[in-house]
């Protein structure tokens, strides 16, 4: 029993990948109704940039909150990259390391800014002047 548990999940990941494979074969080609099933593909080491603007002023950011990012177009950044934002800041009374805050996915790109929308959250605060890294590029 255990056994055919086990093949049935492994046909099942096969065929999610044959799946991702056929959609990022549409990506190419130009067909936007599968290449919207399409994941970002993880980055190591992305540029850094920062949150220079959050929409409408809200007290806490939270999901589908629009930010401003720093990075441009000529650094090659695209619809559906993603980007952590990165909470750094220093309390004396409490150190921590650097904690991921949410996840941003870009919506539009122009040659001045980048425009994400906030599409997980881990953190209560985002706040301008926040770390953002790459951590997933649009294939």
């Amino acid at each position: 029993m255990i056994a055919e548990t086990g093949l049935a999940s492994l046909w099942l990941a096969a065929a999610l990948c044959a799946l991702q494979l056929i959609a990022a074969t549409a990506a190419v080609r130009g067909q936007a109704e599968l290449a919207a099933i399409v994941r970002p593909v993880a980055v190591a080491q992305g540029p850094a940039e920062k949150v220079i603007y959050i929409a409408n002023d809200p007290v806490l950011p939270s999901l589908q909150n629009y930010v401003m990012l720093s990075a441009k177009s000529a650094n090659g950044v695209r619809v559906g990259d993603q980007f952590t934002l990165i909470d750094d800041s220093v309390d004396p009374k409490h150190p921590s390391p650097p904690v991921p805050a949410a996840i941003a996915e870009v919506v539009r790109v122009t040659p001045y800014a980048v425009t994400a929308i906030v599409v997980d959250h881990e953190q209560p605060r985002i706040y301008m002047g926040m770390l953002a890294r790459l951590s997933a590029r649009a294939p």
